[in-house]
Parts: structure tokens; C-alpha cells; sequence
């Protein structure tokens, strides 16, 4: 597994439970669209893990192509 993709996601989970303790229900994620900033939060979080993922799988692939790192 790659270093950074642990790290952000440990990360990532961290920030959750200290910060959010309660955990929103999904389908209201984007019903008070544009009100309130904490309903998006979420979705920023899981958006940032995919891209993380995204990154991880990416720079694996590229630097076996190329010989280097992103």
C-alpha cells in the first residue's frame, strides 16, 4: 500500500471523529445546499480520499512507466 494514500486517509479519518464526532445522515447532505458550509463537508471528504486513491494509483503507474516518482 502506498505511504501517502495511508497517511491522507488515516488523516483524513482523524479530522472526522475529532471534528464532526456526529456523523450526518447522507440523504441531507445537500438538502440546505448553499446555507450551510458544515452540510458539504462530507462529501469534501470522501471527494479527498478518492483523489487521493486516485493520485496513489496514478503515481504507481506513471513511475513504472518513466522510472520516477510524481
Amino acid at each position: 500500500m502506498n505511504l501517502y494514500l495511508f497517511l491522507i486517509t488515516m488523516l483524513s479519518f482523524i479530522f472526522w471523529f475529532l471534528f464532526m464526532r456526529d456523523v450526518p445522515d447522507p440523504r441531507t447532505w445537500f438538502k440546505d445546499k448553499g446555507k450551510n458550509f458544515i452540510s458539504a463537508l462530507p462529501f469534501l471528504f470522501v471527494s479527498m480520499v478518492l483523489l487521493a486513491c486516485l493520485f496513489a494509483v496514478f503515481s504507481r503507474y506513471f513511475s513504472k512507466i518513466q522510472g520516477g516518482a510524481l
